[in-house]
């Protein structure tokens, strides 16, 4: 019986969270690839290119203009929790921290998951 139980939470478990997990790859792709774009754009255009990625990956929360908190597209992360940064010594830092809302069924209770995604090093194109 212990068992039976211990399987469906497990199965309860991923339901409900494994969309987010599974956009946090995707956030670490887009981390990734902005790293790796180092040395061959400007800066300021790989991080607005990761800003726009991150506007299509995953919803978030916001209030509307009545008032009311829907469900929208994107991670909604701040300017601030989103960081690319080369330093003098060539070396890059590439930072995403955002926090995912899960809703718990059947309570309706919502959750929330903080995620950071982090690439930090000298890239390639750099050396």
């Amino acid at each position: 019986m212990l068992l039976i139980a211990a399987i469906g939470t497990a199965v309860y478990c991923v339901a409900m969270f494994a969309p987010a997990y599974l956009d946090n790859i995707d956030v670490t792709d887009a981390v990734v690839s902005a790293y790796n774009q180092s040395g061959t754009r400007p800066n300021e255009q790989i991080l607005q290119d990761l800003k726009d990625k991150l506007k299509r990956i995953g919803t978030h929360r916001e209030l509307n203009a009545d008032g009311d908190l829907e469900e929208v597209m994107g991670l909604g992360a701040a300017d601030e929790d989103v960081s690319f940064e080369q330093l003098p010594d060539n070396s890059v830092v590439v930072e995403v921290r955002y926090v995912r809302e899960v809703r718990l069924k059947p309570t309706g209770r919502w959750t929330k998951l903080r995620f950071s995604t982090k690439k930090a090093g000298t890239p390639a194109g750099l050396k």
